[in-house]
Parts: C-alpha cells; structure tokens; sequence
C-alpha cells in the first residue's frame, strides 16, 4: 500500500470539497441584504478559516504529489503548467489552480497597499482557480470515475455553479457589498475582529 498516493487523492478530494465551501462561503459574505453584521462576520470569519485549511492541505496534497514514486511529477511541475509527464492537461489545470491561489493569496497580504478596488480584481480570479481545481479532480483523479467520487465532484460542481449565478445575480441587482470585510487580516489589526 502506498501511503503517500492515498494521501494525494484523499487530500485532493477534500480540497475540492473545501474550496467550494470557501467559494460559498465568500459569496454570502458579500450581500449586503439582508444579512446582519453578526453572520456576515461568521461568514467571512468562516470563509477564511476554511480557506487557511485549504492552504494547508493544498501543502500535503502537492507534496505528496511529487515525492510519490508513482506518478512523474517534478517539482516544476507544480508552477508550470503543461508539461508534466503524467496527465499534463489534467494536472496543468491544477498547477493553474494552484498558480491562482497564490495570487489570491499574494494580494490578500499586500491588500492594504494594493486598495480595494484592485485587491477584488485579483479576488475574482478564485472563481476561475475553483473551475481548474474542478477540471483537475474530474481529469486527474483516479477516483473520479467511482460512484463516491462522482457524486463529491457533481455536487462541488452544482454548489458551485449555483454561488456563482446567485453572485452574479447579487451583483445585477446591486446587492453587491464594496465594504471590506469586518475580520482580522481584511481590514483590522492581526488578531482583532472589527465589526463596522
């Protein structure tokens, strides 16, 4: 039994699930009706916890990825898309969406010096990171075809398309909030919530 290939596609698996639950999570954060300050801070408090996770098991699931002997990925392999030697398309679209979260992530940092504006510019390129991270599972996971992993990727996909169109909906109506977030790390000191 090889431990580290299991690690990789169980992880794998569970990202999907928790970067569509951050997706989620995100896009109710956003409304501005008819939301109250208490659950749009546990929304946001709650899309960034999760994503934190994420990031953590994003570690576990790419290392494992290329210290396991059973697939040819070099660590090149995880900046570069395409040109891995198993399933390039496939695993490309993950090395995407690991390309993109890290942008994310880049600018959330520096957000106070980046602005708003331009910090929900590079934000939204998490829709386009969760669609790859979607077409890598469906393509490169082994499980994907099972009857349990077909149902965890089916029901990432609805959940998912449904937050986007109810975010695109928000957005149309005007129900788009251009606050920033009331929590620790998006607006407030390291270690304070502010509720505004």
């Amino acid at each position: 039994m090889n431990t580290l290939w299991f690690l990789d596609r169980a992880s794998g698996f569970v990202l999907l699930v928790l970067f569509t639950l951050s997706l989620i999570l995100g896009i109710l954060a956003t409304r501005r009706r008819p939301t109250t300050k208490l659950s749009r801070l546990l929304t946001q408090e709650l899309h960034v916890r999760i994503t934190s996770v994420a990031l953590a098991l994003l570690t576990v699931h790419v290392v494992t990825a290329v210290m396991d002997s059973y697939v040819d990925i070099v660590p090149l392999d995880v900046i570069v898309p395409f040109r891995g030697g198993y399933q390039p398309l496939w695993l490309g679209f993950g090395t995407i969406a690991l390309d993109i979260v890290l942008i994310v992530l880049f600018t959330t940092f520096i957000r106070g010096r980046l602005g708003e504006r331009p910090w929900r510019i590079f934000h939204v390129l998490s829709y386009a990171g969760w669609l790859m991270c979607l077409f890598h599972a469906w393509g490169t996971g082994t499980d994907a075809r099972s009857s349990w992993g077909l149902a965890i990727i089916l029901g990432c996909t609805a959940a998912g398309i449904a937050a986007t169109a109810a975010r695109i909906v928000m957005v149309t109506r005007g129900h788009n909030d251009i606050q920033p977030p009331p929590v620790a790390g998006h607006g407030a000191t390291k270690g304070e919530v502010s509720v505004s």
